[in-house]
């Protein structure tokens, strides 16, 4: 079983999910497309206009997005 962290800076409130639950839900509300996987970010920038994050992908894409979820799997010993 895999469990995300998630930490909202806001209020400082912490949440853990199972990661399956979260693609679950996200991917029903979502439009088709909107959520990708397995995908090696090079490089991040902030659009200087809008403040939000400008990805450049490994293989040339570049998405410029609203939210970024990301998973690091980590095994403690």
């Amino acid at each position: 079983m895999m469990i995300l962290l998630l930490h909202f800076v806001r209020n400082g409130e912490a949440r853990c999910l199972k990661r399956s639950i979260l693609v679950k839900t996200l991917a029903n509300e979502l439009p088709v497309g909107t959520i990708r996987f397995g995908c090696k970010i090079i490089d991040v920038q902030m659009d200087p206009l809008t403040s939000l994050p400008i990805l450049q992908l490994h293989d040339g894409t570049v998405i410029k997005a609203k939210v970024i979820l990301s998973y690091l799997h980590m095994k403690f010993a």
